[in-house]
């Protein structure tokens, strides 16, 4: 009988919270070990023991779980944290506490100053500049006062180096060798493509010649030199994302469709109101919880973009 009421509420749910592009999960609260008052606290790294959190941010932000991973993946899992994602065949939904469409013009549905820090790594570039600016606003708004903001994201001066020095073992895949070409997403293996296209479909991956399923005007080798030689850097990787389909992108989520550099990033945050903005690096956080490098930053760290933020 319980179960068929659960299954009652989740079907109702879905059907009122889904259409306006987010869902609401019932959140448990964290449980946070008691000790003796004359117990010291044990504020171990790279572990679920909550009092870190509590010594930094005060029992109850950890009990409601005021921490905030947007893009989680379905393995991330932490007591104190609350994953956000979006629903897609690619990604899946089963594991999201907050469903929310990053494309989306709709609130991130956390209250106004409540969350104590929000997280977000490798999601922003698969997402246009006018999203990141909506996210953005929306974190600075849900944020408390010297809340934390950290942003991971690929850093497109790296690529741009490992381009220019034609650097095969950066961009080489050790997947696409044990792999049958052409196929849903490549047209043939990456290993063997031009430079200009493996740093291409590193920022704008529906415009790459690699690209199955691409966008119609597609850019080829030639192109791409004609555009960097004729443009500054930026205009020219603005350019080129231009030619990006965000049909495409709704396809492949997990397509590139952004770039950032510091300056570009640090730019957006300002804006957005922080008024703290700072590279970071990995596991290099002013908060204490965020250098956590076994739960938040075991993705890819060679490539990595790592800024922060505080209202």
């Amino acid at each position: 009988m319980a179960g068929i009421t659960k299954a009652i509420k989740t079907a109702l749910r879905k059907i009122v919270f889904n259409p306006f592009g987010y869902d609401l999960v019932p959140l448990k609260p964290a449980k946070i070990a008691t000790r003796p008052a004359e117990a010291a606290p044990i504020l171990k790294k790279g572990s679920v023991n909550l009092d870190l959190y509590v010594k930094w941010f005060g029992e109850q932000a950890v009990r409601e779980r005021r921490f905030y991973n947007v893009g989680a993946e379905v393995s991330f899992q932490h007591p104190a944290w609350t994953k956000i994602n979006h629903p897609s065949e690619h990604y899946g939904d089963e594991d999201a506490d907050i469903q929310w469409d990053l494309t989306s013009d709709l609130p991130m549905p956390i209250e106004d100053s409540r969350a104590k820090v929000i997280l977000s790594r490798y999601t922003l570039e698969h997402v246009s500049n006018p999203a990141v600016e909506h996210f953005l606003t929306e974190a600075y708004r849900a944020l408390a006062d010297d809340g934390f903001l950290r942003l991971i994201v690929p850093d497109i001066d790296i690529y741009n180096a490992a381009y220019l020095l034609k650097d095969e073992a950066f961009f080489y895949r050790p997947k696409h060798d044990l792999k049958t070409f052409p196929n849903e997403d490549f047209k043939s293996n990456m290993n063997l493509a031009s430079f200009e296209q493996k740093f291409l479909w590193n920022f704008a991956s529906s415009a790459s010649t690699l690209h199955a399923d691409g966008a119609a005007e597609r850019i080829s080798d030639q192109e791409f030199q004609r555009i960097f030689a004729a443009l500054s850097f930026e205009d020219a990787l603005d350019h080129c994302l231009s030619k990006c389909s965000v049909e495409v992108q709704r396809r492949h989520p997990e397509n590139h469709i952004n770039w950032f550099s510091a300056g570009k990033l640090g730019a957006m945050m300002r804006k957005a109101g922080f008024r703290t903005v700072y590279r970071s690096g990995f596991g290099q956080s002013q908060c204490a919880v965020l250098r956590d490098v076994q739960l938040l930053e075991a993705r890819e760290p060679g490539v990595g973009l790592f800024m922060e933020a505080r209202k």
